[in-house]
């Protein structure tokens, strides 16, 4: 199967795993993401449980994706704070319908630290 035909169904199969997460932000986010140097448009999915856990992962839904990388943490109420996967802290502050933030990404072969302002489009 081309790649390109690949996402599509990727996406079309989400709303079916819905039920099974549970958490307020659970989601795909659109967003523009910044670092040194670097701004792109990108996605950002979030899922969570209801005791707050949750998982935010920078989605590569193209072939050249600048960024990359996902945090493991806690949300509670207003706030998504956690570590990423190579021990930088991330923190979003928004709701369920958006969210900006830091969070620590790999841009090219470097970690960095970058800005996330991201709306809910599913």
């Amino acid at each position: 199967m081309q790649r390109k035909h690949f996402l599509p169904l990727v996406f079309a199969a989400l709303p079916f795993a819905a039920p099974a997460g549970g958490g307020a932000w659970d989601g795909i986010y659109s967003c523009v993401i910044s670092a040194p140097g670097l701004s792109t448009q990108s996605y950002i999915t979030v899922n969570g449980q209801t005791d707050g856990q949750a998982i935010f992962a920078v989605a590569a839904a193209r072939a050249a994706e600048p960024f990359y990388g996902y945090g493991i943490g806690r949300i509670d109420g207003t706030t998504f704070s956690g570590n990423t996967m190579f021990e930088r802290p991330f923190s979003m502050s928004g709701s369920s319908s958006g969210f900006t933030g830091t969070i620590g990404i790999v841009a090219g072969n470097a970690t960095v630290t970058a800005s996330a302002n991201c709306t809910r489009i599913w």
